[in-house]
């Protein structure tokens, strides 16, 4: 199953980029243009394939990331009760693969997670950006290209001194669903640390959004405080619940978690 949905994701990652060069194709070789009663129809062909392949990279990045992920996601379970317990790690997802470095499992998974890893979670918040790159000089014209039309909901909310805005928060995400499983990835699940980086990124972004106000709408500024405030209080509920599954055989604790 983890197999499946790792490559599943690979995948999708491959067909986004073929549509891209299907649109470079019928670019260069004037394939619509051949087709006589198509011909003034290219440009918007050209146009919806490429805000097709950017919407498609840009909606389910933080979704495919945090999936991609599932196979860093272990936790411990003992397995002896005695003096000395063991204890044995497996994946969260599926229980059968032990999160160990000697299972040919757990190695081949890490081997696609890492090719996984590459084509998503870091190269294309990176395509992103270079986007916005090619794109910048004619934003600030006030004449977009075909190229910044198709990308527009990556710009097109946020003031144009802040227009890579979205790659911050983008990256935000990723840190929050994904990066964060590379801290103690063997026992991680059971522990705050991880809770605790979340508040931390969560709160250090929170506080350069009010700073910097990059959105052009106030009640979009709004929003975005209030989502992150309310993600900053999910946190502290988590710890909160952590503790207290943690120590509830304490009477004093038990009766504070009550």
């Amino acid at each position: 199953l983890v197999f499946g949905v790792v490559w599943l994701y690979i995948m999708v990652f491959l067909v986004a980029v073929s549509l891209r060069f299907f649109q470079f194709f019928v670019r260069k070789m004037s394939f619509v243009e051949l087709c006589g009663k198509y011909k003034e129809n290219s440009g918007d062909i050209k146009k919806k394939l490429l805000s097709f392949t950017v919407f498609l990279f840009y909606f389910i990045l933080p979704t495919v990331s945090r999936d991609i992920f599932e196979v860093r996601k272990c936790q411990a379970f003992q397995v002896e009760d005695s003096n000395n317990p063991k204890f044995l790690s497996v994946i969260l997802t599926d229980m059968s693969i032990a999160c160990d470095d000697k299972n040919d499992q757990y190695n081949s998974l890490q081997r696609v997670f890492k090719v996984a890893f590459i084509l998503w979670p870091i190269l294309t918040p990176i395509a992103f950006l270079s986007l916005l790159l090619v794109v910048k000089k004619t934003i600030k014209r006030g004449s977009p290209s075909v190229l910044a039309q198709a990308s527009r909901f990556l710009w097109e909310d946020y003031e144009r001194h802040m227009m890579f805005w979205d790659v911050i928060d983008t990256t935000r995400k990723i840190v929050l669903t994904c990066f964060v499983m590379f801290l103690d990835p063997k026992e991680g699940a059971n522990k705050i640390f991880r809770l605790v980086i979340g508040i931390l990124v969560s709160v250090i972004y929170l506080s350069v959004l009010a700073i910097s106000r990059p959105y052009k709408r106030f009640d979009d500024l709004m929003i975005a405080v209030a989502s992150n405030v309310i993600l900053i209080g999910c946190f502290v509920l988590g710890i909160i619940l952590n503790l207290c599954g943690n120590n509830m055989d304490s009477d004093e604790n038990s009766a504070v978690c009550v």
